[in-house]
């Protein structure tokens, strides 16, 4: 009987700490962004203040899942909406576990025909849970409560489109949450950005989630101009093959004396933004 009292009592330990750790990570009235640290690649999870999630890109092998163990409710295992920025194995290989894992109610894609069979298996789980498909183009816009998702690229739906470089076709979204917007922008790169700006496209932001890992090839100068953002968040890997961030980009973010976090330096970066009065993030 003392054996069952000890058991009963330890049981009731472990439960009340994971219900603490469950309700710890309810988003409280305030929207929380996480740039995941998952290596070279991008994955970003929007929390809204109602408790909807959203995340941007899975990053490479299934070091996403660990992230979002970190993050999310412990006893949450729902995704309100996957979005694929584009179909590179650093954007999509991580979020095959996640709609193996989570309950995913929609994901979010531009279509693009890309040969690749991580890609291939991505859209065949997709179809084998009959999970509804949105795509993506400047006219489908979406909200969940308060918080705003404006698809700003591509301009037209692109499903079935072929591209010499799939980086371009990438997803380019704002969020907007009352007087906060924050710009993510896959891994699209100069020519997408000159487009945004021959389009006369509203691009300011408080913060921006920097291009293609922080590459050359993306964050030019007229474009950082135009968004002119407060933080700017890079996202890749510690001693990756590619030499991200490069030392052009920071130059000129550097020259814009925007605040920089990069999950190879500062591991997870959270931004929160509370309902009553988000003009100012916290960064955890």
């Amino acid at each position: 009987m003392k054996r069952f009292w000890g058991f009963f009592g330890f049981s009731s330990v472990i439960l009340a700490t994971l219900l603490v750790v469950h309700l710890a990570r309810l988003p409280h009235e305030q929207m929380v962004v996480d740039f995941l640290n998952v290596g070279q690649g991008d994955a970003i999870l929007i929390t809204t203040p109602t408790g909807e999630q959203v995340l941007v890109d899975g990053g490479p092998e299934q070091f996403v899942l660990g992230e979002l163990g970190a993050v999310m409710p412990f006893l949450d295992r729902t995704i309100d909406l996957l979005v694929l920025t584009h179909p590179h194995a650093d954007h999509v290989m991580g979020l095959i576990p996640v709609l193996r894992q989570y309950k995913v109610g929609a994901v979010l894609l531009t279509g693009v025909a890309y040969e690749n069979p991580i890609y291939e298996i991505f859209l065949e789980e997709i179809q084998s849970q009959n999970i509804p498909i949105w795509v993506a183009h400047q006219q489908s816009d979406f909200a969940f409560g308060e918080v705003y998702f404006d698809i700003l690229f591509p301009f037209q739906p692109l499903v079935g489109q072929e591209f010499n470089n799939v980086n371009n076709s990438s997803i380019v979204m704002k969020i907007s949450f009352y007087e906060t917007d924050i710009l993510l922008t896959g891994d699209a790169e100069h020519e997408v950005e000159e487009a945004l700006l021959a389009a006369k496209v509203h691009l300011e932001a408080e913060v921006l989630k920097a291009g293609h890992h922080g590459s050359r090839t993306a964050s030019g100068l007229e474009f950082l101009e135009a968004v002119s953002p407060e933080k700017v968040i890079i996202q890749c890997g510690a001693d990756n093959d590619f030499g991200h961030p490069h030392e052009e980009t920071l130059a000129i973010l550097g020259s814009h004396e925007a605040q920089v976090l990069r999950n190879d330096l500062d591991d997870r970066i959270r931004l929160t933004y509370p309902v009553y009065s988000n003009s100012h993030s916290n960064v955890n």
